[in-house]
């Protein structure tokens, strides 16, 4: 009889972590840095919605370290070289 009591105590307290957890989560919400750093929609990288997936243009701006455009050349410092 103690045992059903444990038992029904542990289900008990499991059922009040997950409605806790599920009343207390907040929604995701994705940040579109690149878009706002280019200033462009996310489908100019992504393929139709398919976020893992990107365009060809999306791989080229992978590719060339997340920048448009030509890159201007800073001098090293001598601490960091």
């Amino acid at each position: 009889m103690v045992h059903f009591f444990q038992q029904r105590i542990r289900r008990l307290i499991v059922f009040a972590a997950l409605l806790l957890t599920a009343v207390l989560s907040q929604l995701a919400n994705a940040l579109p840095a690149f878009a706002r750093q280019t200033g462009q929609n996310c489908v100019a990288c992504h393929a139709g919605g398919q976020f893992p997936e990107l365009t060809t243009y999306g791989r080229l701006f992978k590719l060339t370290g997340y920048t448009i455009g030509s890159r201007s050349a800073h001098p090293c410092l001598p601490q960091v070289c």
